[in-house]
């Protein structure tokens, strides 16, 4: 199942809305490999990184 997204990236001094489609099983795994991913192209932390919203494509 694919999954969209959206939610906000708080970065230093600022706050970067996104909306990002993920293929996984289920919500939870959704929402884990969108953790990692965001993680480690931007070098976040999951308390950086707020879900908004989960939606089922």
């Amino acid at each position: 199942m694919k999954f969209r997204i959206i939610g906000i990236i708080k970065m230093k001094n600022k706050e970067q809305k996104f909306s990002k489609i993920i293929e996984a099983e289920n919500e939870k795994f959704a929402l884990h490999k969108l953790y990692s991913v965001m993680g480690n192209s931007h070098g976040l932390k999951r308390k950086d990184i707020v879900v908004d919203k989960v939606e089922k494509m």
